[in-house]
């Protein structure tokens, strides 16, 4: 009989599903319990597909898992499959009849806080059967392996199969509370600033302030740290108008170097676009722009790798 010549021709989802975990865990036992089977039976069902290939995919030691020649040349085609049974769930979902179940939606904690609220109570009320699932941290999520449905980023994505839509760019300012301000002496220049800066940590929004000759007075890894240390009084920000605004942080008079705006781009996978309740997300947080005052024309555009560049605006994780 004559043999294909893909490498899984005979294999099934499941096992490559399998195999995919192992590598990924180097551990039968903890790829068992992230995929919550037994760990008998994954060590079994992996014997089986190595019989199935006709090459050990793993050597086995105490230390764990070592992916074998075999496993390394194998493992774009299992890979490959994992991403067309993900965009192929993605495209199934988009058959549902109205807004409903679960979105997860990745954005910064100070996005988080500022500016989804609103979003998060129109969504409750126009469509109840709807959860968003909010990650707000800093982590970069994959969008093109569906680690999250949504992104609110302020740089572009290094690529894959997504589509980002730019809804506004939002000024960047140096701001502070009133009595900071109160506090400066007369045609104040930025060297008698007190700056709260980003800690090293965060090392692409350190770079973009660190021209800065304000005196450094406290860093951070963390925003709202940051935002609620301005607030009291110990320093400076650099921060967009909407989020001082609505801390009541005040801009300082000094002569600002020229920052580029942070731009609001929100990105999701191309298998998403149709699904009702991603795109109910969308409008609301393109509604939110509207109520913001900062909507501005902007068409959606499909991501190439070639398309990250520009200048790096510090705009708030």
């Amino acid at each position: 009989m004559m043999k294909t010549s893909h490498p899984f021709s005979n294999a099934s989802w499941d096992d490559v599903r399998l195999f995919l975990a192992a590598l990924e865990h180097e551990s039968f036992t903890l790829a068992a319990k992230a995929l919550r089977i037994g760990q008998a039976t994954m060590s079994r069902r992996i014997a089986a597909l190595e019989a199935e290939v006709g090459h050990p995919l793993f050597d086995r030691s105490r230390g764990g898992l070592t992916p074998t020649h075999a496993a390394l040349q194998l493992r774009p085609w299992a890979e490959a499959m994992g991403a067309s049974m993900r965009d192929a769930g993605a495209a199934l979902a988009g058959l549902e009849a109205a807004p409903e179940g679960r979105v997860r939606l990745t954005c910064p904690p100070g996005v988080a806080v500022d500016f989804l609220p609103p979003v998060l109570q129109r969504l409750r009320v126009k469509y109840p059967k709807l959860v968003v699932e909010v990650l707000a941290d800093v982590r970069v999520r994959d969008l093109a392996t569906h680690e999250a449905d949504i992104a609110i980023r302020s740089s572009m994505p290094a690529g894959g199969p997504l589509l980002v839509r730019k809804l506004c760019d939002v000024p960047i300012g140096l701001y502070a509370s009133p009595a900071v301000v109160r506090r400066l002496p007369p045609k104040p220049k930025l060297e008698h600033v007190p700056l709260i800066d980003w800690s090293d940590e965060v090392p692409s929004l350190q770079r973009a302030l660190a021209a800065l000759p304000c005196p450094r007075v406290m860093v951070t890894n963390e925003f709202l740290t940051m935002c609620a240390a301005a607030q009291a009084g110990v320093g400076a920000i650099a921060i967009t108008s909407v989020q001082a605004k609505l801390r009541g942080l005040v801009a300082v008079p000094v002569a600002f170097p020229s920052v580029p705006p942070a731009p609001f781009l929100v990105i999701t996978h191309q298998a998403l676009r149709h699904v009702p309740r991603v795109m109910a997300v969308l409008e609301a947080l393109e509604r939110l722009v509207d109520d913001l005052g900062l909507a501005q024309t902007t068409p959606r555009v499909s991501r190439s790798p070639s398309a990250r560049r520009g200048t790096t605006s510090p705009s708030p994780p």
